[in-house]
């Protein structure tokens, strides 16, 4: 039971398709093309989810660390196997806004917390990418 306990499931990426994340029921389309099309294109989302979250906890377990912070109201709570729609939850409050006036447009961009820092460090992304989007163009 305790090895079972920690392996990956299958079903966990089935009830990403039943449930609120990716929510193909109820499914009204009025072609069959469409419903297979939409069907297919949940489907690749939930291995997309699948591959991110693996990712992070293999990382997170090679490193030996822990993310704090994924719980709202709890932020010394310990996610040991974070889920990826927890991980995409603690960018919740990011904003971009772009004030253009006449031909300039100023960017300002949401500082990044430690917790979002990690995350993008573990997803492997390079720590001037979010930078990059707050860059002033004329």
């Amino acid at each position: 039971m305790l090895a079972y306990r920690d392996e990956w499931l299958i079903e966990h990426n089935c009830a990403r398709l039943k449930g609120c994340v990716l929510s193909l029921a109820p499914l009204w389309v009025g072609r069959e093309d469409h419903a297979i099309g939409l069907t297919r294109l949940l489907s690749l989302a939930g291995r997309v989810l699948a591959v991110v979250e693996f990712d992070v906890r293999r990382k997170l377990t090679a490193q030996g660390q822990r993310l704090t912070g994924l719980y709202p109201g709890q932020p010394t709570r310990i996610a040991e196997q974070p889920t990826t729609e927890r991980i995409l939850k603690a960018f919740d409050h990011i904003a971009l806004v772009i004030i253009r006036i006449d031909q300039n447009a100023q960017r300002f961009l949401t500082v990044l917390s430690d917790l979002q820092k990690t995350i993008l460090d573990l997803l492997g992304y390079p720590s001037d990418l979010y930078q990059q989007l707050a860059v002033n163009s004329g």
